[in-house]
């Protein structure tokens, strides 16, 4: 077969290339992947190798390429040929999803970028008999560059901003209104909004604002810039004064927008999405005196009379968002058992010898065929309009859209819908009923606007008549209502008015009688603000109010740690001056656009914190909204494999981009999901503590990446995760990889369905551990990951990794729905754990496709290190830079956390020296089992240059050969395949730096893979007085074989094991939550890595062997030795009673010891006191008391009596504290007396007296100094 697309694609670049190019494709089809919705519907793909997606073409795998852009005035023509297809089964087709998107013509999108051409064919086609699908197996491309001829392009408009918003001076109030016409302010309204009316300057009053429907999305349309003055009319201030029976008159629209549609002739309404109320501004003193003009009835002969005009009204009321996203909302539900419903709508003065006009739509959930009918005073006017039923994997629902003209013989309309159905699961919804209607030009009072469109020509003059009308009413034109006009009418004598006007362009009026004005249903006053004379940022943080406390503490940390300028700004002060007062998601947009187009972030990346959560809900809708700073959400409601939502809207500020949030990102943009002021503290807490310096956070893990692979697919999970360690290990050999690839584990079968319960271990240690970043690829969805649930909700709750918070990149389908209000989702409960969890993530919010995962994923890797103005990227960074190219598939994938977040690299570098043979000193180039080696180093920095003031700790780690696993094809489709990794551990041991230098012994354990390799050791290493870091690999040992001269040894290690305190003798007693101290040395050393099976330091409890605990994780070594260290375990909720506590250990040349400790636990137990200190000590204002006790999760009754060297009382601190562990809360004493005076320098004494709640008490004296300030 042969088919021909062209098209042509008019960009205006300078030209790049010329000439014909063709291009040859050969698709692999691999097979369908399913995923699941958060309704629960399953969505099925038929995939390629390297396939995409583009959202209008929903689960469908489209074909992509890129082209550079062609010249100005010239565009590509395209054309396909040699098309070879395949069939796809019947069978087939009716399972997958969205192939009713598929037609008889060949599909195909491009999508322009700042540096490149996007090109997308769907390579699916509906055969000639319209029932069967075909699949291309390939095609040629031939691509030329020819004359674009003849074309019109939008130019975007050029932008003009003003430095200073007039809300900067000045007195203000915000004026809510729900409804469009005249509205009047009072004496008594002024008096209610606090104003003194009496010393007002009636010159200066004003209103503001320019409400005209939702801002437009497209960059490049015009919109009003800060808030416009609009002309008003002001009653009785002639004398200078603002008196009691004064009032102001002004024109305000509703959030309804109607708009004249002149390819139909009608008027159409428009919902605000985002805001039921409008806003205008009413200043006191700020006005211009801009008052309305009065326009005299034109003298000229009229070529048009009319005596009626065009009158419209809807009924819209959004009620349900069917999938829990998009924009669309819907309305009335009609059911089996409410299978009708009526609205009546009221007309006077209705010309009924006019057509009526109405534009209805529905949405219709059914799986059967069903129809309905419109009835309008019970005639028939839209007639068995017939939905088909709903398929399994198409839309959640229906659209059916119908307009029609009809005749009446009433002002009084009875519009009936009525659906027909048999089925109690068949739903359908009202979207809305819109009419139009012509009535007869009459004012009876009230108010009532009135135009007529059909009267436009050029050079029309128009005499508009009024056979009846009150004889005060008044005429404003409101064509431009921001400034509208009085219009001066000519009475006919009688009852009758007239006037007369050009009509070249759609005028639009308003009649009304100033007695039926309507007042403002909101006053409020508002502070000065001035974000247009914003001249220098970096970071801007919105954050609503209830949040400003932690939001101002986050900006402070990225003040205080990289220099920035960082604003703090809630989500009303944007609206104010971008969007006249009311909620829109494009006012934040435009903002950040202003400050891109002033040049305010300068030459470096800018950066967008949104510091709250948001919803698919703007308005409140759904109980205990979390609209807290809006999202976008895309136009589509109905089709969950379309329907998206995104923060990328805000960044996207060129002058092209915009509409349907297309564009390339320029800024980084992140969001923090919380909802309370508690969550909100949680994650400023976990981000201080992340960026902290200290020894607790700065640990190895920071080494180490973790990729986890889902089974399934035909191994493509496992395949991607592949194809990302590739990249890391390309970009550097210093970090850790681990690999979790879950088909590599036994599957087993519970009722539940299948679990991996080997991969949950794994995955919880993982993260116990600590990692950089853990990085997930495969199946998921809101409660977790897999089918296989290798990773739920109830194991991140109990993550308790606060020292070590790993970045999660989790390229699956809805891990992070933050937008549902009633649904906290599994990566928000990552980022919301207290105790740990995630530092932030990478993630994705709806639906996603394993193709667009992939390539987001790569990106991210690409650029990790990749140094921006010599800085390494942030998380903003790294999710802007991902994205470019932009696609729409790309869209769904979110930063949760702060954009403005430098991963903690370490700053420094560790280099091997040397490596020598411990026996004879010479070079060691191979290493062998029991062997001993010393390996010296130092530390340097980015420019090779030796850090010689670096003195701490190195965490050196010695691993042998990569070792070889392979999965075993657990799941259909996928087929075992063989993969390595370096896991095994020879050795792990803390060693000192000395002005950056080191050097350290290790033994080499009789249990190696004897055949030679390249091992390798791998570094991290912390300065501990000036707390930076570095870290480091040597890749080059080479290890095998075994050491025939080594020392025999049969003994095993030496174990001392005590309770609570070195003091602890056997017999002795303890509470029920005892920590476990045992010292451990061997001369060979300590078997703790756990590589050799069955030799791990395991703890057995009263010889119960099935419950047996290995404890390799809990030890550390001593320092500068591997030949002791010390396990510390803590226990919890042992029973009470005797109890004998066994520890067995393993030497490096397999020889086993072990030794047991008998204890009785009572919490009545006295209780016992170590560690009591003060800090700091000295101190200079206030000081810390703490201790370590024995009386975990038992409530203390604390007390500390203060006395001076000569014995005299100072004072006394009384505190109820309850510890989950054995370390006190710190309890703080401010340096002062009894009467609250400062004591002086010098020496103190303290006694410490703990009373636990069965009455045992302890009590210890410390001494503690007093430095002058």
């Amino acid at each position: 077969m042969n088919r021909i697309l062209t098209f042509f694609l008019l960009l205006f670049l300078p030209l790049i290339f010329m000439g014909q190019k063709e291009i040859s494709v050969q698709l692999n089809w691999t097979g369908i992947q399913s995923q699941q919705t958060v309704k629960g519907l399953e969505v099925n793909s038929l995939v390629f190798d390297d396939a995409t997606n583009l959202y209008d073409f929903g689960a469908l795998s489209v074909y992509s390429f890129s082209l550079p852009l062609p010249g100005e005035f010239l565009a590509y023509e395209l054309s396909l040929s040699n098309i070879v297809s395949d069939t796809i089964p019947k069978e087939e087709a009716l399972c997958l999803t969205d192939m009713e998107l598929v037609t008889n013509k060949i599909q195909y999108r491009i999508v322009p970028n700042s540096n490149n051409v996007e090109l997308f064919i769907l390579p699916y086609q509906l055969a000639d008999d319209g029932k069967t699908y075909i699949k291309f197996q390939g095609f040629e491309v031939l691509v030329d560059i020819v004359p674009a001829g003849d074309y019109t392009r939008k130019t975007p408009v050029i932008v003009s901003y003003t430095n200073e918003s007039v809300l900067n001076t000045g007195s203000w109030f915000k004026l809510g209104i729900a409804e469009t016409g005249i509205h009047k302010l009072t004496y008594t309204d002024l008096e209610e909004m606090g104003i003194n009316p009496q010393q007002l300057d009636p010159a200066k009053l004003g209103i503001f604002g320019n409400y005209a429907g939702m801002l437009p999305e497209y960059n490049g349309d015009r919109r009003a810039d800060d808030l416009q003055e609009n002309t008003i009319f002001i009653a009785g201030v002639e004398d200078g004064k603002f008196d009691t029976e004064d009032y102001i008159l002004f024109y305000a629209k509703s959030s309804v927008h109607w708009r004249y549609n002149i390819f139909t002739g009608r008027i159409d309404h428009f919902n605000n999405l985002y805001a039921d109320t409008t806003y205008y501004f009413f200043t006191t003193n700020k006005g211009n005196n801009k008052r309305i003009d009065t326009l005299s009835s034109s003298g000229q002969t009229p070529s048009e009379t009319i005596d009626s005009y065009y009158d419209f009204t809807a009924h819209d009321r959004d009620l349900e968002n069917l999938i829990y996203s998009g924009k669309v909302w819907y309305g009335e539900r009609l059911t089996l058992d409410t299978s009708e419903r009526t609205f009546s709508f009221s007309f006077p003065g209705l010309k009924i010898e006019r057509p009526v006009y109405m534009s209805f739509e529905m949405a219709i959930r059914a799986f059967e065929n069903t129809y309905y009918r419109v009835f309008v005073n019970d005639e028939i006017v839209i007639d068995s309009t017939r939905i088909l039923k709903t398929s399994p994997n198409g839309p959640y629902a229906r659209q059916s859209k119908r307009k029609v003209t009809f005749f009446t013989n009433s002002e009084n309309l009875e519009v009936k819908v009525k659906y027909y159905t048999t089925s109690g699961t068949s739903i359908a919804w009202i979207n809305f009923i819109e009419l139009n209607v012509e009535k007869e030009l009459n004012f009876t009072g009230g108010q009532m606007g009135f135009r007529d469109p059909h009267i436009v020509a050029a050079g029309n003059i128009t005499r508009f008549n009024f056979d009846n009308a009150q004889s005060d009413a008044i005429i404003w034109d409101i064509s431009d209502f921001h400034n509208p006009i009085q219009i001066e009418y000519i009475t006919d004598g009688g009852s009758g008015i007239h006037f007369t006007l050009p009509t070249d362009t759609i005028q639009d009026f308003i009649i009304f009688d100033p007695e039926s004005s309507y007042r403002p249903v909101v006053f409020e006053p508002i502070e000065n603000q001035n974000l247009h004379g914003i001249t220098q940022a970096k970071l801007i943080v919105i954050s609503p109010e209830i949040f400003l406390e932690q939001a101002n503490r986050y900006a402070q940390i990225h003040r205080d740690q990289d220099d920035m300028t960082v604003l703090v700004l809630t989500p009303e002060q944007i609206y104010n001056e971008f969007s006249s007062g009311s909620q829109d998601v494009t006012a934040i947009r435009d903002f950040m656009r202003m400050l891109w187009k002033k040049g305010i972030f300068g030459d470096e990346p800018a950066y967008l914190m949104l510091f709250g959560d948001g919803s698919y809900d703007y308005k409140d809708r759904v109980h205990h909204n979390t609209n807290f700073v809006p999202t976008y959400q895309s136009d589509k409601s109905l089709i969950h494999t379309q329907s998206y939502v995104t923060d990328d809207y805000f960044g996207l500020l060129d002058d092209n981009e915009g509409l349907n949030c297309s564009g390339v990102l320029d800024i980084g943009i992140g969001r923090f999901p919380i909802s309370t002021v508690e969550q909100a503290e949680i994650a400023v807490n976990k981000l201080e503590y992340y960026l902290a310096k200290n020894a607790n956070v700065m640990r190895d893990w920071r080494n180490d990446i973790c990729f986890i692979a889902d089974d399934q697919d035909g191994n493509l999970h496992l395949k991607q995760a592949t194809q990302l360690i590739d990249i890391v290990d390309t970009m550097s050999a210093w970090f850790t990889t681990n690999k979790v690839f879950i088909d590599a584990y036994t599957k087993v079968s519970i009722p539940d369905g299948k679990r991996y319960p080997e991969v949950n271990k794994v995955i919880k240690n993982q993260v116990d551990r600590g990692a950089l970043i853990v990085n997930y690829t495969g199946h998921g969805g809101l409660i977790g990951w897999a089918d296989e649930r290798i990773l739920d909700v109830p194991t991140i709750m109990g993550w308790e990794n606060i020292n070590n918070l790993p970045l999660f990149i989790t390229a699956t389908c809805e891990f992070s729905r933050f937008d549902d209000p009633e649904f906290v989702s599994a990566g928000e409960l990552t980022f919301l754990n207290e105790k740990g969890g995630a530092i932030a993530l990478l993630t994705t919010t709806r639906l996603a496709f394993a193709a667009a995962n992939i390539k987001v994923n790569r990106e991210i890797y690409y650029h990790l290190r990749e140094k921006i103005n010599g800085n390494y990227p942030r998380l903003g960074d790294l999710i802007r830079l991902a994205k470019d190219p932009s696609s729409t598939s790309y869209l769904n994938f979110v930063l949760l956390g702060d954009p403005a977040m430098q991963l903690v690299f370490p700053e420094h570098n560790v280099v091997t020296t040397n490596i020598s043979n411990k026996a004879n000193g010479e070079i060691a180039d191979t290493v062998n089992a029991m062997s001993e080696l010393t390996i010296q180093g130092e530390i340097i920095d980015c420019s090779g240059n030796k850090v010689s003031d670096f003195n701490g700790y190195l965490y050196p780690k010695v691993f042998d050969k990569p070792t070889k696993y392979s999965t075993l094809g657990n799941d259909v489709g996928s087929y075992p395949v063989d993969f390595k990794l370096s896991d095994k551990i020879l050795y792990s041991g803390k060693v000192s730096i000395v002005d950056g230098s080191f050097e350290f012994t290790v033994r080499i354990p009789k249990d190696i893979s004897y055949q030679y390799g390249f091992g390798k050791i791998n570094y991290y290493a912390l300065d501990t007085s000036q707390f930076v870091d570095a870290w480091g690999e040597y890749e080059q040992l080479l290890i095998g074989g075994i050491n025939e001269d080594a020392e025999i040894d049969d003994d095993g290690p030496e174990i001392n094991l005590y309770l609570d305190t070195h003091n602890f003798k056997p017999g002795n007693t303890t509470s029920s939550k005892p920590l476990l101290i045992a010292d451990l040395f061997d001369e060979q050393g300590i078997q703790t890595t756990g590589h050799s099976l069955g030799r791990d330091l395991s703890l057995v409890i009263d010889s119960d062997f099935g419950n047996s605990k290995i404890v390799n994780d809990y030890f550390s070594p001593d320092v500068d030795t591997y030949q002791s260290g010390e396990v510390k375990y803590q226990f919890n909720n042992l029973t009470a009673g005797w109890h004998v506590l066994s520890l067995k250990a393993w030497d490096l040349q397999n020889n086993s010891s072990e030794e047991s400790i008998d204890f009785y636990v009572d919490d009545d137990a006295e209780i016992l006191l170590r560690e009591v200190v003060n800090y700091p000590n000295p101190f200079i204002n206030e000081t810390n008391f703490g201790f370590v006790h024995n009386k975990s999760g038992v409530q203390l009754q604390v007390e500390i009596k203060i006395y001076d060297l000569n014995g005299r009382f100072v004072g006394i601190l009384n505190e109820t504290i309850y510890s989950s562990g054995y370390q006190s809360q710190a309890i703080v004493w401010n340096g002062r007396n009894q009467n609250g005076d400062k004591v002086n320098p010098g020496l103190y004494t303290y006694h410490i007296s703990v009373t636990d709640m069965y009455g045992n008490v302890s009590v210890q004296r410390q001494k503690m100094i007093k430095l002058g300030e």
